[in-house]
């Protein structure tokens, strides 16, 4: 049912899972090139657009490409 000015509601705009990964999950990222070079263990929050943040020990990781995940343990 959409309101007045035409949008859809009552119905979730996002799906459980992005590449096979869920919020919460354990995962490690090696990123090769770039500004954000380096490995990254730790928990992931997905976004739709591929670009996830991960939080480790040392802080959070912004904007590792999913190319660059790999599935430690899910959550």
């Amino acid at each position: 049912m959409p309101d007045r000015h035409g949008f859809p509601r009552l119905r979730l705009p996002r799906t459980k899972q992005v590449h096979g990964f869920a919020t919460g999950d354990l995962v490690r990222a090696v990123v090769p090139a770039g500004k954000k070079a380096g490995v990254y263990t730790g928990r992931v929050a997905v976004r739709t657009s591929g670009y996830f943040n991960i939080t480790t020990r040392q802080g959070r990781a912004q904007g590792i490409a999913h190319r660059h995940v790999r599935l430690l343990h899910r959550d």
